[in-house]
């Protein structure tokens, strides 16, 4: 439920994909590992993950 995006570690890809409009989504890049890691432990325990978002308007750099 967030409006923006508060990661420190981030920020850099972030300012340049809002600069580029390109989005990286090479599953080899450095923050996926760890969240991929995650999501096969948690789903091989039986968990179901979802994800929703609520978005208030007008939307901001980061929700777009």
């Amino acid at each position: 439920m967030r409006d923006a995006y508060g990661v420190g570690d981030e920020a850099e890809e972030f300012e340049q994909s809002k600069r580029t409009g390109h989005v990286d989504l090479d599953p080899t890049a450095r923050w996926w590992p760890d969240w991929q890691g995650m999501v096969r432990e948690t789903v091989g325990r039986g968990v179901m993950m979802r994800r929703s978002r609520i978005v208030s308007e007008p939307v901001t750099d980061y929700i777009r």
